[in-house]
Formats: structure tokens, sequence, C-alpha cells
């Protein structure tokens, strides 16, 4: 199909954020940057995923770091674009709507596709026990972790988000993009982390 290249800096590549920024209607006509204001601490936002590439533009000035990497990854680098774009929905100077926090880049695999099938589940575990150890060295620190992901329903895989969500960490997860029912994914139709699905600006 044909690639429409937005400005993001114009209406079109602008209106999420200021839909998401708008409590009401009508909506803003312009972003503003309130975690910048309103947070006092550095909230750390995990992003589990193909890797972030962090000499893209949208990450200039942003505190990151490489924290986990899957067994099956050689590198921390982004093939595919998709953990950069997630990257930059959430924190990108142009695009993302927060700017206050560390992002943490958590490479679980190489491609992608609408719903994981390759992803290794051992990988996946030690990726969370990562993250909880994280959380038991300094507790006093606002998580994220976002899996712009899903797999057929997995009870290990929920058994280790449960444990993740236990430790304090919000979970947010993408609801699929296929229309299939979320109680059929993991981590989608899990009652305990936050499930998104999208809009258009219509």
């Amino acid at each position: 199909f044909p690639v429409t290249i937005i400005d993001p800096l114009g209406a079109e590549g602008q209106w999420a954020r200021i839909r998401v920024a708008s409590t009401y209607r009508p909506l803003l006509t312009s972003f503003t940057y309130y975690d910048n204001v309103v947070n006092k601490s550095k909230p750390e936002l995990y992003i589990l995923d193909t890797g972030i590439n962090w000499d893209h533009q949208e990450f200039a000035n942003i505190e990151h770091d490489d924290f986990f990497k899957a067994s099956v990854c050689t590198s921390f680098s982004d093939e595919v674009g998709h953990g950069t774009g997630v990257a930059s929905c959430a924190a990108g100077l142009n695009v993302g709507i927060a700017r206050n926090i560390k992002l943490r880049n958590v490479k679980l695999f190489n491609n992608m596709s609408t719903v994981i099938t390759n992803i290794s589940l051992l990988d996946v575990h030690n990726a969370i026990t990562a993250i909880i150890d994280e959380v038991a060295k300094n507790p006093n620190v606002s998580r994220v972790a976002n899996m712009s992901w899903a797999m057929p329903k997995n009870s290990f895989v929920e058994s280790r988000i449960t444990a993740l969500v236990n430790a304090g960490v919000t979970v947010v997860t993408a609801a699929g993009n296929t229309g299939t029912d979320i109680e059929l994914l993991t981590p989608a139709g899990m009652s305990n982390v936050l499930t998104v699905g999208a809009i258009d600006k219509y």
C-alpha cells in the first residue's frame, strides 16, 4: 500500500498527542508538556519491544539506557522500527507526551507480527525479573512497563506480568490491532493491566 509521509509538526502529526492531553471538548489547539511542571520525580518507562534506536532525533536530550536484551538478539538496536515508534509516542520530542522520564530499552524480539508467536518465554521471564529487581533496589521510583504486542493467551507469561504488577509497576499493553477478542490474548486480556485501543481523529 502507498506510504503517506506526515509532517510531525503539522496538524496531522500533532492531533494524537493533543487528543491525549484534551480532557474536554473543544480539544486543545496545541500541546504542552505538563509532566515538566507537575512531576517532581522522574518515572522510568520500560519499552518491552523490538529495541530502540537512540540516534533518532525524537530522543534528543531524553534520559535513557539499554536495560535488557533477549538471548536471541545480537544488539539493542531496532531493525524494524516498532520499538522506536512506540518509545517516540511516549517520549518523543515532536510526537511524545512526556519528557520528564527515563526511557529504558528492553529488547525482546528482532521482528514484529500482529500476534507474537516466536518470543522466548524464558526471555520474557528474565526481563520481568530484571525489572522487579530494579524495584527492589529503589521502590520509591514510579515505573511503567509498555508492552505494545500480543500473544495467544499464555498463563505463564500472565503469571510473570502479575508479579510485575504486584511489585508496583503499571503495565500498559495494546488491545491487539486485529479485532480479536482480548480474552484470547496475553497480556491484553488481563484485568490488572491497562489495555489500550486506538481511535482516529474522526
